[in-house]
């Protein structure tokens, strides 16, 4: 078995070789597409062709190449003749240049500012340009990191000469798998001075059983007896509001104020845009998070009493603006309460993820029976009342809704059965205490 770098290099060997006696041939854009750029992304690169759609129409114009692994749009290509030289000759080939510097210019700036501006539309992270023999590599959507574009940086690869060499970074930045898996990503971060952990590396760092705790020493107790009395006030049971005002704000707090405020206004944000008729919106967005991985997971790490439940508490109520936390529900679960046993960790979060949110919608009272209805079950509702009792709802309407509501609870309790856990569209904060 061999590895799929190893098969796609013998593939670009082959294929360069076959290039090289027919590289006369190639005079038009068309003859680029055909005779280079399509053969290397199928050939060497492992697109398929159901992957990839051409002439793609993007604002007033019509991209390239629009490469999709499943309904996200990954990488556009925007193709450019043989003639259309990008001046790269002398630049070292595998190297980061910034987009807005001195190295890109003429065609090569040209066709970069195109395929920022396709990407616009069709919102997928990766670029390319290329004439067949130069290729650039940039990410033309930031995905909201709030830097401008033309900052960050862009792999360059002077001739197909230049790729042999630099084959494994070629074949990551570009390939289906390591585009699958985000590989990419880490090769920008590290280019351009922001160091990234690599989605691929899965594994612990040690295995779980190998860890264990420290036998107490013999004042331990004493010393628990004594801290715990110090800062029991501390820990803000009898008056939260005053810990919340007392809270010490670090530049590493308002760090970290910024990036959840940015997660949590983009949920929100793209939530209430949703068109909710028929869920298929949902569906997309949901679909879509998954395969570009962009859940948001927030870890806060602390030794105990160093303020973490504090710092929620107190971005929640004072720091998120009023118009994205009134969008949101606050639910806060305690992890050390369950068996701590991995087969049972899912439901044990289905069942009290379940509670909790119920909790929280409905612990002011503020809800009715109608606004229940027509929130969540209005289609159920209207088919009961027109058409499968109508009946009733003609002659007692009490008792309709006393049947109604037999009728939510019972689905209630079989959904919670099947529900799963997803992170597509929440945020999840977990703590690490120690």
């Amino acid at each position: 078995m061999h590895d799929p770098i190893d098969i796609a290099f013998a593939a670009f060997e082959k294929l360069s070789a076959e290039i090289s006696t027919y590289s006369k041939t190639i005079a038009s854009e068309s003859d680029t597409r055909l005779k280079v750029i399509d053969r290397i992304l199928t050939e060497v690169l492992g697109w398929s062709h159901g992957t990839i759609q051409t002439s793609e129409q993007a604002g007033s114009g019509y991209t390239d190449y629009v490469l999709r692994i499943g309904n996200s749009c990954r990488l556009v290509i925007e193709a450019k003749k043989d003639g259309a030289t990008f001046n790269l000759q002398s630049r070292n080939s595998g190297q980061a240049y910034k987009l807005n510097g001195a190295v890109f210019h003429g065609a090569a700036l040209a066709a970069i500012e195109q395929a920022v501006r396709y990407n616009a539309y069709k919102n997928a992270e990766l670029a390319c340009a290329t004439n067949g023999q130069e290729w650039i590599v940039f990410r033309a959507n930031r995905l909201g990191d709030g830097q401008d574009t033309m900052e960050g940086k862009a792999f360059v690869f002077a001739s197909l000469s230049e790729i042999a060499k630099n084959f494994p970074l070629f074949y990551d930045l570009l390939a289906y798998q390591p585009i699958s898996n985000l590989k990419y990503r880490g090769f920008f971060q590290e280019a351009e001075g922001l160091p990234m952990r690599d989605l691929s590396f899965m594994r612990s760092l040690r295995p779980p059983d190998s860890r264990h705790l420290l036998p107490p020493g013999e004042f331990a107790a004493d010393f628990n007896a004594i801290m715990g009395s110090f800062f029991h006030r501390l820990k803000g049971d009898e008056d939260a509001a005053m810990i919340i005002k007392c809270f010490v704000v670090t530049p590493e707090s308002n760090l970290a104020d910024k990036k959840l405020s940015r997660i949590a206004e983009d949920v929100v944000v793209n939530l209430k845009s949703l068109n909710s008729g028929t869920g298929e919106q949902l569906v997309d967005l949901l679909k879509n998070a998954q395969q570009q991985h962009r859940n948001r997971f927030v870890l806060l790490i602390g030794n105990k009493g160093a303020g973490k439940s504090t710092f929620l508490d107190r971005f929640f109520k004072s720091v998120l603006p009023k118009e994205v936390s009134d969008g949101l529900v606050t639910i806060r679960l305690d992890l050390g309460l369950s068996e701590g046993d991995a087969k049972n960790i899912v439901p044990w979060l289905n069942d009290h993820l379940l509670a909790a949110a119920e909790e929280a919608v409905f612990q002011d009272n503020s809800r009715t029976w109608d606004d229940f209805v027509g929130a969540v079950f209005f289609d159920e509702y209207q088919r009961w009342s027109n058409v499968t009792m109508r009946h009733l709802y003609e002659t007692d309407k009490n008792q309709f809704k006393i049947e109604f509501g037999r009728h939510i609870e019972e689905i209630r309790m079989k959904s919670s059965k099947k529900a799963t856990i997803s992170s597509a569209t929440n945020i999840f904060l977990g703590e690490e205490s120690d």
